[in-house]
This record gives C-alpha cells, sequence and structure tokens, in this order.
C-alpha cells in the first residue's frame, strides 16, 4: 500500500511540475501525509457514513488547498524573479521568501 501511495505521489508531483515549469511539493504531502493516513482511518472496516463525508469533505477541502498554494507560487514566480540564481533556488518554493 505505501509503495502504490509513493508511486502515484511521485508521478502526479512529476506531472505538475512539467505541467507548471515549476517544482512545489503540495501535492507530494497531501497524496503521501494525509492520503495514506485517510485511509488507513477509513479501512479500518468502519462503514458509517461519517467516514464517507469526512472522505468527500477532505476531497474538496484538498482541491481548495491545492489551488490557492499552487497559484500563490505561481503568483511568486512571476512576479518576484530571481537575480543569479542557484539550483537550490529551483527547487525552494519561491513563496516563502517573496516580499
Amino acid at each position: 500500500m505505501l509503495a502504490v501511495f509513493a508511486v502515484s505521489a511521485v508521478v502526479h508531483e512529476y506531472a505538475l511540475a512539467v505541467c507548471l515549469n515549476f517544482f512545489y511539493p503540495v501535492l507530494f504531502v497531501l497524496f503521501m501525509f494525509f492520503g495514506m493516513a485517510f485511509n488507513f482511518l477509513v479501512n479500518d472496516s468502519r462503514k458509517r457514513p461519517i467516514w464517507n463525508v469526512l472522505m468527500w469533505t477532505s476531497l474538496f477541502a484538498g482541491n481548495g488547498v491545492l489551488l490557492c498554494f499552487y497559484s500563490q507560487e505561481w503568483y511568486a514566480r512571476q512576479h518576484c524573479p530571481l537575480k543569479n540564481p542557484t539550483f537550490l533556488d529551483y527547487i525552494r518554493p519561491r513563496s516563502w521568501t517573496c516580499r
């Protein structure tokens, strides 16, 4: 199960990095930590409707979180160009240091 989550997270993060032209591992963190933890909680033979409601709520909230973080990083990269960039500058999120 861990390998499936890891491969899926890496492939999805790679697809976003190619499409957006930057690496920002928010999707990787959501897949690996919250997705895996939620999967183990739900697959604990709990078939009550509250777990279904929690799953759908986390799906909707996760999409909003992804949209906010990736939009913030995209705008930071548009409005805060780097002078003399190093390799670390391409990996480090620019939205954390942009003023």
